[in-house]
Protein backbone atom coordinates (compact mmCIF):
# COMPACT_ATOMS: atom_id res chain seq x y z
CA UNK A 1 0.00 0.00 0.00
CA UNK A 2 1.65 3.26 -1.06
CA UNK A 3 2.02 6.07 1.43
CA UNK A 4 0.90 9.65 1.05
CA UNK A 5 4.43 10.81 0.24
CA UNK A 6 4.51 8.43 -2.70
CA UNK A 7 1.09 9.52 -3.94
CA UNK A 8 1.61 13.29 -3.57
CA UNK A 9 5.29 14.17 -3.17
CA UNK A 10 4.58 17.82 -4.08
CA UNK A 11 2.55 18.13 -0.85
CA UNK A 12 5.67 17.95 1.30
CA UNK A 13 8.34 20.60 1.67
CA UNK A 14 12.05 20.24 2.14
CA UNK A 15 12.42 20.50 5.92
CA UNK A 16 15.96 21.87 5.71
CA UNK A 17 14.76 24.73 3.57
CA UNK A 18 11.86 25.46 5.93
CA UNK A 19 14.14 25.55 8.99
CA UNK A 20 16.64 27.76 7.19
CA UNK A 21 13.93 30.23 6.14
CA UNK A 22 12.36 30.35 9.59
CA UNK A 23 15.69 30.79 11.37
CA UNK A 24 16.47 33.82 9.20
CA UNK A 25 13.16 35.49 10.07
CA UNK A 26 13.21 34.83 13.83
CA UNK A 27 14.11 37.73 16.07
CA UNK A 28 16.92 37.15 18.54
CA UNK A 29 14.82 37.33 21.70
CA UNK A 30 11.27 37.35 22.98
CA UNK A 31 10.22 40.27 25.12
CA UNK A 32 7.75 39.54 27.90
CA UNK A 33 5.18 42.31 28.26
CA UNK A 34 5.56 44.15 31.59
CA UNK A 35 8.61 41.97 32.30
CA UNK A 36 9.25 42.41 35.99
CA UNK A 37 5.54 42.39 36.86
CA UNK A 38 4.43 39.35 34.87
CA UNK A 39 6.68 36.76 36.61
CA UNK A 40 6.06 38.37 40.01
CA UNK A 41 2.30 38.21 39.47
CA UNK A 42 2.60 34.55 38.45
CA UNK A 43 4.65 33.70 41.57
CA UNK A 44 2.25 35.58 43.84
CA UNK A 45 -0.70 33.75 42.30
CA UNK A 46 1.02 30.39 42.84
CA UNK A 47 1.74 31.21 46.49
CA UNK A 48 -1.87 32.30 47.00
CA UNK A 49 -3.24 29.12 45.40
CA UNK A 50 -0.97 26.93 47.54
CA UNK A 51 -2.04 28.76 50.69
CA UNK A 52 -5.73 28.58 49.74
CA UNK A 53 -5.40 24.88 49.02
CA UNK A 54 -3.77 24.23 52.39
CA UNK A 55 -6.41 26.28 54.16
CA UNK A 56 -9.31 24.56 52.40
CA UNK A 57 -8.18 20.91 52.46
CA UNK A 58 -5.57 20.88 55.19
CA UNK A 59 -3.46 17.73 55.16
CA UNK A 60 -5.02 16.57 51.88
CA UNK A 61 -3.10 19.25 50.01
CA UNK A 62 0.16 18.03 51.50
CA UNK A 63 -0.63 14.52 50.30
CA UNK A 64 -1.05 15.92 46.79
CA UNK A 65 2.27 17.76 47.03
CA UNK A 66 3.89 14.52 48.19
CA UNK A 67 2.52 12.63 45.20
CA UNK A 68 3.75 15.39 42.92
CA UNK A 69 7.25 15.35 44.45
CA UNK A 70 7.44 11.57 44.20
CA UNK A 71 7.81 12.04 40.44
CA UNK A 72 11.00 14.10 40.77
CA UNK A 73 13.29 11.04 41.12
CA UNK A 74 11.60 9.52 38.07
CA UNK A 75 12.37 12.69 36.13
CA UNK A 76 16.07 12.41 36.95
CA UNK A 77 16.11 8.70 36.13
CA UNK A 78 14.41 9.32 32.77
CA UNK A 79 16.93 12.00 31.81
CA UNK A 80 19.94 9.74 32.32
Amino acid sequence: MPGLAEEAPQAYKNISRVVETVSKDVTSSFLVPLYPLTPLFFCATCVYMRQASLTYTGIGALVGVGVLLSGVPLLFIARH
